[in-house]
Formats: structure tokens, sequence, C-alpha cells
């Protein structure tokens, strides 16, 4: 029995320190420091499962190495363009992005220190119990030859002092580490259709998150954004259609000035900023097309029409212009950033397409229409 006890005490030993060594699909690791408190502890041993076998993803804690016998038991705070951040659940920033090859093993047991402290001494007890005669007799006879249990005392501290250094996963640090400032600059905006804004960064040493704010005011309105998000190095905000309405309102010339301001956090902390676009005011563009008449809104706020007719004229036959018809059409309502088209049936030789739209800036407040279309 004391045989076999000897076998399963190397091979646990063997196992603690080959399975680091050679990568094996499971092995043990002691906890080191208190980064990671108060779900690990020092001294607490945990076992990890390869990740080519079981996988990883954010809240998991992992072991990466920086070096092959140097590692960090932290959890997985990003995953994102071939690195991983993490972060000790005790510390208050991010570990700097290491490369996704660097995690080796994700935790998946924990056995508090207590625990198999209290097992090994256990053990520990029980083995020099079962081996006591074995013990007494080396160390009544041994006389001259006492220097082998010195030995083989001092053979067992290194085997466990080696086994210590390859199991314990610590923090790393090393002469070598280049320590690089994150850098976020403002490259560009582009603001589609009213709708969508692009708002585009030169991103260095830094990885986003997530949008954690956005609003978008102009003088004392403010709104919310519908929707925003960072991907990659471009942040990507849904422009309220509201904003209009009040920029309108509130202007003072035809141009108007928006403000987005967005909070952006990145690993390595946030960025605020506040990016302004121009609005311009313009008149509805009205042009004959084919027999007809298109009303286009280049504006992002609705345009309302008044007082739409169609006047058909003729010619008598002195050569004197006469009023035909009229086809009283009424009010319409012009989406922004849309074209309507109004097609009069042809009587007589030609007609006048007349109304009025509000608008702002121009002298009386307002525009009065009249485009004439010839039949042929």
């Amino acid at each position: 029995m004391a045989r076999y006890l000897d076998y399963i005490v190397v091979g646990v030993l063997f196992v603690l320190f080959v399975g680091r060594v050679f990568w094996f699909p499971i092995a043990l690791f002691v906890v080191s420091g208190n980064s990671m408190l108060p779900s690990y502890r020092s001294g607490d041993i945990v076992l990890g499962v390869a990740v080519y076998l079981s996988g990883y993803s954010v809240g998991d804690v992992v072991v990466w190495y920086a070096t092959f016998t140097h590692g960090v038991i932290h959890r997985v705070y990003n995953v994102t363009d071939g690195y991983v951040v993490t972060k000790g659940d005790n510390n208050p920033l991010p570990d700097p992005p290491v490369p996704k090859g660097f995690v080796r093993y994700r935790v998946v047991v924990l056995v508090p220190r207590e625990l198999w402290i209290s097992v090994a001494i256990a053990l520990a007890i029980f083995y020099l119990y079962r081996r006591r005669r074995d013990i007494v007799y080396m160390l009544r006879y041994s006389g001259a030859g006492g220097l082998g249990v010195a030995t083989a005392v001092f053979a067992v501290f290194m085997v466990i002092d080696i086994v210590t250094l390859f199991a314990i996963a610590i923090q790393w640090f090393s002469y070598r580490t280049v320590l690089v400032t994150p850098s976020v600059e403002l490259r560009g905006i582009d603001v589609v259709n009213g709708s969508i804004a692009y708002i585009d960064y030169n991103i260095d040493n830094a990885i986003p998150i997530g949008v954690t704010s956005c609003l978008v005011n102009i003088s004392s309105y403010v709104y919310r954004c519908p929707y925003s998000y960072i991907s990659g190095h471009i942040a990507v905000v849904a422009i309220p259609r509201e904003i209009y309405r009040d920029a309108y309102r509130v202007s003072n010339s035809t141009i108007a000035r928006i403000s987005i301001a967005l909070n952006i956090s990145f690993d390595k902390g946030w960025v605020y900023g506040v990016y302004s676009y121009v609005v311009n005011w313009r008149p509805l563009d009205i042009y004959v097309e084919n027999r007809s008449l298109a009303i286009y809104n280049p504006n992002h706020i609705p345009f309302n029409i008044t007082d739409m007719r169609i006047v058909y004229m003729d010619i008598d036959s002195f050569g004197r212009p006469y009023i035909l018809d009229t086809l009283y059409i009424g009010n319409k309502s012009i989406e922004p950033l849309t074209k309507i088209v109004i097609e009069p049936v042809e009587k007589g030789r030609y007609c006048y397409i007349q109304f009025t739209y509000s608008y702002k800036f121009s002298d009386k407040g307002y525009v009065y229409e009249s485009r004439r279309i010839d039949f042929g």
C-alpha cells in the first residue's frame, strides 16, 4: 500500500509539472496575488481546461501566458480583432490586450485553499505514519550515509519548488515591457440623408468597447439618439428627425449647426467628444420635365404646399389667351428629401400650376410659385 501511495504522490507532482510544460488538456494552477478578490484568493487551486476543448467568452476566467513560465488568471473583459482584454475582479482597470493565442486554459473548478491544504496535511501525516518504520530505520542505520537522507529531503523540496513555480499563475511584468499611449483622434464626420451620422476615428493602442451615451442638440433642444454603436473605428449614430423641426424653428439664417455629444468607452478609458455638422435651409426645387411639374424638397423637414391649382389656358381666334378651366388641387405635404410630380391633363394650349408654401427666410415669409407647361 505504501508503494502505491508513493506512486500517487509522484504522479500528482508529475501532472502538476508536466501539465504546464506540454499543455495537457487539463492542468492545475495555484492562484497568487489579490487581483481576483473576492472570487479567487491567493493560495486557491483552480482546474483549467484547454481552450481548444472548452472555448471561452466574455465573463469566463482564463489563464493566459506572456512567457513560458509566467501567466495570469483573470476574467475575460472583451474579445475583438484577434486580441483578448482581461481584467482582475479587484483591479480598477483592464489589462493591456494580448493576442488570442496567449490564452491557454479556461478555469472550470475552484478548490479553496482551506480545503486542499487540509487534505494535503492529512495525506502527509498519513504518509509519514505508514512509512514510519522505514523512516526510523533510515535515520538509525544511515550512519555515514546520512547524507543520503539530506539529499532525499533536498530533492523533495526541489521538486516542490519546481512544481510551485510552474503551477502558480502570477501577473507578469518584464523589463522589456513597452508602455504605449492610447490615442483616439477624429478623422471626419459624414451625415447621410440627415438620418445617420458616421463618425470616423484614428484609433491607436486602444480597443473600443461601446457607446455609453449619445445626445443630439441644437440650442436648448436635446434628444437622445434612437440608437448608436461603434464598429471598428467608426461610430454610427442615428439622428432623431425631431431635431430638424426644432432647428428650423430656432434658426435665424439659412444655416443651422447641430451637435452630437458622444461618449465612447475603450479598454483603457473613455473618450467624450462633441461633433457638429451644418444643415442648410433651402427653398423648394421646382422645375418642368416632360409636360409635368416636379417639386423637390431638399430639406430635412416636410414642407406644406397650399392652394395648389392648375389653370388651363387657350387662345381665341384673335390670338388672345383666356382661361379655359381651373382645377383646384388644394394642399399637399412634401416629405424631407422627396419629390412629387404634378401631371396635368392636356387641355387647351398650355396651363399654369400655381401654389404657395411657407419659407421663413424669404422676404415675405412665404413663396408664391407659378409655372407654365406647354402642351405643344
